[in-house]
């Protein structure tokens, strides 16, 4: 941009025009009154809400004047001869552009009309309400905040081309004093009381994206720490992510879906603090349980094959599987939730077992998928035998308890008929066992039933027949 004071000075009719053209620097008699509470006084976060930065302090597309408006349009006022000269669109309070509007925060803060007015002072004295006129008298700052060398301040026009209003601009006395014209003293300090503007960049997330929180603060001691907290959707207080620190910024990963608050708390070099809470959501497809059975049918003895998927929801999956067996009414737990991938089950009983998948997300919610598969196994035979048919008295009778088929685990209950009776005697009851040993005591025939029972209560019985002699 070309520097608008260099061709100024050339005569002192030139310099008045050009001030009256580039600065703002002109008093109207039709300008609005001066307010009539002139000794009281605003914060610096009323002027900030009431002229927002990045809009234009001037009236394009309006009637006429309003200094106590703004607008979305720059006045793009017009190059000529080295000047950029308004277009007639720019607001006025005693004078125009950067001039202008500090009259008019003055007038704000102070019920003054014009802050030539005030006495003059040096940049060693700066405080924050007080207002510079530097560029070699070409532009007019509206002081802020005063932290050693840097100077914080706020202004309209600075680039003498739209009329844009800028708050929080920073530059340092050195660099003022280079081009310093006059420092004006405001009748006291400016309120600048601590306020949090720290914002969240997005309040809408999709599951597996990071929310970048953003700490910004005016006012107060400019030293500031920020600090980070986080509420989750089932939780019902806030959790510290970052601790006091000079990083205005934090990234945060949600596990879970649901609605979120964060807090940010900015603590300033006084140790005064100022909290600002923050809402945002994070939204999740629905869970779909996508896990599979290796096969529907097996023969006994073999194993069945599971494999856990899943999709939507919140990542960290975990898997459940129940079992109802064949035999029984509920359903069981045989592997309860981890988050393993996959899982081999070993039945042990034929017949159709009903399976229940569960898988549950990160935020606890759960997808069941169902599957069946059948067990199964050849018809069950008893293959048991005793020692001999015909045995001499005084000798044991020796039982070979064997069985196939069916599903193993095989169990033997074994009864006899005594000679000269009608009914069974229980010898042994449904146990385990490959050798059964009996010693009767009477001469004739016994009469045995040996039957064997499976996991699945399948039953298969045998008679056998053994004469005792002399």
């Amino acid at each position: 941009m070309k520097k608008p004071f260099k061709p100024l000075f050339k005569t002192a009719a030139v310099a008045f025009s050009a001030l009256v053209m580039l600065c703002g620097f002109c008093l109207t008699g039709h300008d609005a009154e001066i307010k009539a509470d002139a000794a009281s006084r605003v914060d610096l976060n009323y002027l900030m809400n009431k002229f927002p930065d990045g809009k234009y302090w001037n009236h394009v597309g309006k009637k006429g004047n309003n200094a106590d408006g703004y607008t979305d349009k720059p006045c793009h006022h017009a190059l000529s001869g080295g000047l950029y000269r308004p277009v007639g669109t720019c607001n006025s309070f005693y004078g125009i552009q950067c001039w202008g509007f500090v009259n008019k925060l003055a007038n704000e803060c102070y019920g003054t009309a014009n802050h030539s007015s005030w006495p003059r002072t040096t940049l060693s004295k700066l405080k924050p309400g007080d207002a510079i006129r530097f560029k070699h008298n070409s532009h007019s700052i509206f002081v802020t905040g005063v932290d050693g060398e840097i100077v914080t301040y706020g202004e309209c026009n600075g680039n003498y081309s739209d009329c844009k209003i800028r708050w929080n601009v920073q530059t340092t006395k050195s660099q003022i004093a280079r081009s310093l014209t006059a420092v004006y003293s405001a009748p006291s300090e400016l309120i600048v009381n601590l306020s949090n503007r720290s914002a969240i960049q997005k309040n809408e997330i999709s599951f597996g994206e990071k929310v970048y929180i953003q700490g910004s603060a005016i006012g107060g001691d400019s030293k500031y720490q920020y600090q980070f907290s986080v509420k989750k959707p089932s939780e019902k207080n806030f959790g510290i992510v970052q601790k006091f620190s000079s990083s205005d910024r934090c990234s945060y990963f949600p596990w879970t879906k649901g609605s979120y608050k964060v807090k940010v708390t900015v603590r300033d070099g006084s140790g005064k603090t100022s909290d600002k809470i923050l809402d945002f959501n994070v939204s999740a497809d629905e869970v779909v349980n996508k896990s599979k059975i290796n096969r529907k049918a097996i023969r006994f003895g073999e194993n069945i094959s599971f494999s856990f998927d899943a999709d939507g929801g919140t990542k960290c999956y975990q898997y459940r599987i129940r079992a109802l067996k064949p035999t029984e009414t509920e359903y069981a737990v045989i592997k309860n939730f981890s988050r393993d991938s996959s899982f081999s089950y070993h039945p042990w009983e034929s017949g159709i077992y009903r399976i229940k998948v569960d898988a549950k997300d990160g935020s606890g919610t759960i997808r069941v998928k169902e599957f069946t598969f059948t067990v199964k196994a050849d018809k069950l035979k008893n293959k048991t035998t005793a020692s001999a048919g015909s045995i001499v008295y005084g000798e044991d009778i020796t039982f070979d308890l064997a069985a196939a088929g069916g599903t193993s685990g095989y169990v033997y209950e074994i009864k006899m008929i005594k000679p000269g009776s009608r009914n069974y005697v229980t010898l042994r009851n449904y146990r385990s066992g490959k050798e059964f040993v009996y010693h009767p005591w009477e001469k004739g025939e016994y009469q045995f039933k040996v039957t064997v029972r499976d996991l699945s209560y399948h039953i298969s019985t045998v008679l056998v027949k053994v004469n005792v002699t002399e």
